[in-house]
């Protein structure tokens, strides 16, 4: 484990809070957090601004020496001394999400009590995502997200919103939304907002990026019901349609062209892969629509054959053909 600074830190905490008063030793923290234990001292050190933690009175000043750590206990709940951002709340959250140490589940269980906003069905809340990436890689450094997408994901499911929002051809208009959650899809390279529209009474989505302003109205109705994750399980990207596909694909081996494929297929909830015996990859999934996909199986080239169906296969013939007409 170790790593990140931030995974390091709640580490420790954890580490010590599950212990009061016992006391562990800077060596055997290192060993937790793979870091050295002049490094743990260090941390340790800032940390005690924060949390009931001090090291025995009898140990040297200097943080380059062992030093045994106590944690005093003040209470049911760690209790930061200091106010978190959203933006450092969720990404403290979302650090401790992807461990599957006991000791970070509880501290991130302990936390959730702490930083979440008090009077919320905290178990609604935990079985619903807000957030979720649609496909198989994460935000580019340049487009992680803004202090906006966490301002919006703190709101998601608990406030009535009106938006100014810029459509794509460039018209500005204002929406009544209840926003639920919220989605980035790599294929765009942009953050979405889903949410209920009041006027059309249906889901929407909105580019985030489009969005100039916003207002809160007063509480969302109640969507309990609603799961950010059903809801897009057929989309491939963000295109939520009514007609649902079943795709097959065949994938030739050109250039660890089945790495990538499993790689960006790995996440959906109705992809199947199979090797077949001439050494080609046969992908098969449930698509909701088909301008997106289409867009993804053209990055492949002559590496990509569209099996079924058959609108798919006759539009990426017409539009391999023109490239062909191109070249005459």
């Amino acid at each position: 484990m170790g790593g990140d600074i931030v995974v390091r830190l709640s580490q420790l905490i954890c580490a010590l809070s599950t212990h009061p008063g016992e006391g562990l030793s800077s060596r055997k923290l290192a060993n937790l957090c793979g870091a050295a234990h002049e490094v743990v001292n260090a941390d340790l050190e800032m940390l005690s601004s924060c949390f009931p933690i001090y090291f025995s009175p009898e140990d040297t000043e200097d943080f380059r020496q062992p030093r045994l750590w106590y944690y005093e206990e003040v209470g049911r709940h760690v209790q930061p001394a200091f106010r978190l951002s959203v933006k450092e709340t969720m990404e403290l959250l979302a650090c401790l999400e992807a461990e599957q140490d006991p000791i970070i589940c509880g501290i991130r269980s302990q936390l959730e009590h702490t930083l979440l906003p008090s009077g919320e069905d905290r178990e609604r809340i935990r079985s619903q995502q807000r957030c979720i990436y649609k496909g198989g890689k994460p935000p580019y450094d340049a487009l992680q997200p803004s202090e906006r997408i966490y301002q919006l994901a703190q709101l998601c499911g608990r406030r009535r919103l009106v938006i100014q929002y810029k459509k794509q051809n460039g018209e500005l208009s204002k929406r009544s939304i209840d926003p639920l959650g919220l989605v980035y899809c790599w294929t765009t390279g942009a953050w979405y907002l889903v949410a209920y529209s009041l006027p059309q009474k249906d889901y929407r989505n909105f580019r985030v990026g489009r969005i100039l302003s916003y207002q809160e109205l007063g509480a969302a109705d109640s969507y309990e019901t609603f799961s950010l994750k059903d809801y897009l399980a057929h989309a491939w990207g963000v295109q939520v349609a009514e007609t649902i596909y079943e795709v097959k694909i065949r994938f030739y081996d050109d250039y660890n062209v089945h790495s990538r494929v499993r790689r960006e297929t790995q996440g959906r909830s109705f992809a199947k892969l199979e090797k077949e015996p001439s050494g080609t990859l046969l992908y098969t999934d449930l698509v909701a629509g088909l301008k997106e996909i289409r867009v993804w199986v053209r990055s492949f080239g002559a590496s990509a054959e569209v099996l079924e169906p058959d609108k798919l296969r006759k539009e990426l013939i017409d539009s391999y053909q023109r490239i062909l007409d191109r070249y005459k």
